[in-house]
């Protein structure tokens, strides 16, 4: 799954050492972005065998309940890595 903060810091310490650097724009980016993209889709496919389970109602409206929280703090760090990401590129 997804690294937490210290990804950001270090896009934005290669970032300050080369601002030009094609390695962020192509590498660091598509990277963390394909990670998020990944662990979206892996907590999707969760939430569709739950819901097609023979849990009891409740049981699934916890299962739910936890994958839609793992979801959001993914959501969460993309909008984070986004944000710094947008400062670091008008900085240029």
């Amino acid at each position: 799954q997804l690294r937490e903060e210290g990804n950001v810091e270090g896009i934005q310490q290669e970032f300050e050492r080369n601002p030009r650097s094609k390695y962020l724009e192509h590498k660091t980016i598509r990277k963390y972005l394909r990670q998020i993209q990944q662990s979206i889709s892996a907590i999707n496919k969760q939430m569709s065998a739950v819901k097609g389970s023979d849990m009891t109602p409740q049981e699934k409206r916890t299962a739910l309940d936890k994958l839609i929280a793992q979801r959001n703090n993914i959501a969460k760090y993309a909008k984070t890595i986004n944000t710094d990401i947008k400062k670091l590129v008008e900085k240029r």
